[in-house]
């Protein structure tokens, strides 16, 4: 289905329909104009077998916009030939909504009468019929690139195909900008962009493209599609040439990344494992400066076809013992990369473009999670391949948990939504409601955990966890503990053994023990405590926080046996080896520290952070440990 637009009525940005705030000027949308559009573009439709102008037959509706909608159609005078017949209905507009609509419906018709290329397609007629105005052209037969990043299972194309579609894109935008006056197409995305099953590429919808006017200081009204829309395209500055040299760096890094730039616009994770040229090229064209960007499509051209033509090489992907793994996919070939040192990462993963807030592993050690603003990753921890990502929240990640036995992932957004969804195909198998005042602030409420057999599910607001029973994903809250304190919870974790579950608020660490008659236990400390781990065994609980110390208890004998005085900033993150035999620490700091659970003897201190460390996960082999944090990269390092 495609995706619908709200255009907005003060500046007449593009805005995907779930938008509450035009991203352009700020304007607030109201749910019922929405309702109403939808209705309105439900009733207008043609229906199949209408005959327009006495010559076409519509066949059936193929896209829908903010102004009217797409027809795919059939031509009776030249032997059924196809066409797309491109529709501007008047119903609803006020008279400068009409008047400016026919504009830019005659402006298109002109502007595409007087091109010819292999990647544009023809136009044949235009015509006015019962108030709205028609567009007949080239019927295209393929799928929009939009349609192709939602077939792939992270979101990114292979990097064979992401350069061939750039390179084509090169050509046709290079024709146009090369044209007296130039002309800028402002509206590069890749709605606008059809594949054909030959693999050949057509840009379509000229609705905003306009010539360039030397001498004009800026645009006269802010145009193009939140994500791809370079920043001067917001009405601060004249588009140039460069703004869709902009748009389609957007495009190529979305290719190679799996990134959705409209849910962040403006925001652009580095490009790692790519071609250093190649990250190089993208990034410079994703300059919020115009200035910076290349100068010309043609340069581009040139850079993107020098990369495509040097020699690829297999990268091999080492197997687990006893496991046979598919040859790996063809990958640019690079200079040999020496060991790593002992104390360095084994890989450090950059797909981030928001601070990493949870990471977790898959039952088998060989897949890590991480959750960074509105996407989810899963991908190999020994190569950095993305196997899938998860892009079906609206909102910030606020925490996600892995199933320990299974492929189950939840995860929770700002939008106060948990989902449900499997972590090998990105697939959504149930969506959920949150805590009815779940809080807001970034480090209180909003956490998950399952619980060691996948069983149970622990969901924590500001005030409420719930205890959901997972089975079958059914949604069935079989317990709920309520805080007696105004402060929300910090961290939660469950017992080995599913019957007790560990919780931080404010100065204290609280195990609920579920039953017929639920107890409570509390180990109170000097200062706010942010983290709390559950030794494999059963046998211990750490905690840490704003003391800087991590404290050991001894649950079974309900006693102090020790602590840990290694950091010199509050405690975010703590992580139990699966022997229970040592932890790994974060702190608000640049390190990662490890040591011994009992003696609290320190054995090793990893230093790669350029920011917080938000969170840890030890492998369930025990080979490696994931942290993340607020340098926006997820770290895999061997374990000692």
């Amino acid at each position: 289905m495609k995706a619908l637009t709200i255009f907005c009525t003060n500046c007449g940005a593009a805005n995907p329909m779930q938008a509450k705030f035009c991203f352009s000027c700020g304007e607030s949308f109201d749910e019922l104009d929405k309702t109403t559009i939808r209705a309105t573009q439900a009733a207008e439709q043609l229906k199949p077998g209408k005959m327009l102008r006495q010559r076409y037959r519509v066949l059936k509706q193929i896209g829908q916009g903010g102004f009217g909608a797409v027809y795919k159609a059939e031509d009776t005078e030249l032997g059924q030939r196809l066409l797309a017949i491109k529709e501007m209905s008047q119903q609803g507009l006020s008279q400068q909504d009409i008047d400016e609509g026919i504009a830019a419906f005659k402006r298109e018709a002109l502007m595409l009468a007087g091109l010819m290329h292999e990647h544009l397609p023809r136009i044949y007629d235009h015509f006015e019929e019962n108030e709205r105005w028609y567009l007949v052209m080239d019927y295209i037969e393929g799928e929009t690139l939009e349609d192709r990043f939602n077939k792939s299972r992270d979101g990114s194309l292979p990097l064979i195909m992401a350069l061939q579609i750039a390179l084509q894109l090169c050509d046709v935008l290079d024709y146009l900008h090369t044209r007296q006056p130039p002309i800028i197409f402002r509206d590069l995305k890749p709605a606008n962009i059809i594949l054909t099953p030959t693999g050949d590429l057509f840009l379509i919808d000229f609705g905003i493209a306009r010539h360039f006017k030397p001498g004009q200081a800026r645009d006269t009204i802010a145009f193009g599609s939140p994500g791809y829309a370079a920043p001067e395209q917001y009405g601060k500055a004249q588009t140039t040439t460069r703004a869709d040299i902009y748009s389609l760096g957007a495009i190529l890094h979305q290719m190679l990344s799996g990134d959705d730039p409209s849910l962040s616009p403006f925001r652009f994770a580095p490009l790692a494992g790519q071609d250093p040229a190649l990250q190089r090229l993208v990034m410079s064209m994703l300059e919020m400066d115009e200035s910076k960007r290349p100068a010309s499509v043609t340069e581009v051209r040139q850079v993107l076809q020098r990369i495509k033509d040097q020699p690829v090489s297999p990268v091999p992907m080492p197997p687990r013992p006893g496991q046979l793994l598919p040859a790996a996919p063809l990958a640019l070939h690079l200079p040999a990369i020496p060991a790593p040192a002992p104390f360095a990462p084994k890989l450090v993963y950059e797909h981030h473009y928001g601070f990493v807030r949870a990471v977790a592993w898959s039952p088998d050690s060989l897949y890590a999670t991480s959750a960074t603003d509105a996407i989810i990753r899963v991908w190999n921890a020994q190569s950095g391949q993305n196997l899938c990502s998860y892009r079906e929240h609206l909102g910030v990640i606020k925490h996600m948990a892995r199933s320990p036995g299974d492929t189950r992932i939840a995860s929770i957004s700002e939008e106060n939504k948990v989902h449900i969804w499997d972590g090998s195909t990105g697939k959504t198998a149930a969506i959920y409601p949150g805590d009815p005042k779940p809080g807001f602030s970034p480090n209180i409420g909003q956490l998950l955990a399952w619980s060691s057999d996948g069983a149970y599910l622990a969901v924590a607001g500001t005030r409420y966890i719930n205890i959901w029973a997972t089975d079958q994903f059914q949604h069935r809250v079989i317990a709920r503990i309520r805080s007696k304190a105004a402060f929300g919870f910090h961290a939660i974790c469950w017992a080995p053994d599913g019957q007790s579950l560990a919780a931080t608020q404010a100065n204290n660490v609280i195990i609920y023990r579920l039953g017929a008659k639920m107890k409570t236990s509390y180990y109170r400390y000097n200062a706010q405590v942010c983290a709390v781990a559950w030794s494999p065994d059963g046998k211990y609980l750490a905690s840490g926080g704003y003391d800087r110390v991590v404290h050991i208890w001894d649950i079974q004998n309900d006693r102090f046996i020790g602590a840990y005085q290694g950091h010199s900033q509050p405690i975010s993150a703590l992580a139990w080896s699966p022997d229970s035999r040592r932890i790994v620490s974060g702190s608000l700091a640049t390190s990662v520290n490890i040591w011994d659970a009992l003696t609290g003897q320190p054995i090793i201190t990893y230093h790669a952070y350029a920011g917080d460390v938000l969170t840890l996960a030890w492998s369930p082999d025990g080979r490696s440990i994931l942290s993340g944090g607020s340098d926006r990269k997820v770290y895999v390092w061997r374990a000692p």
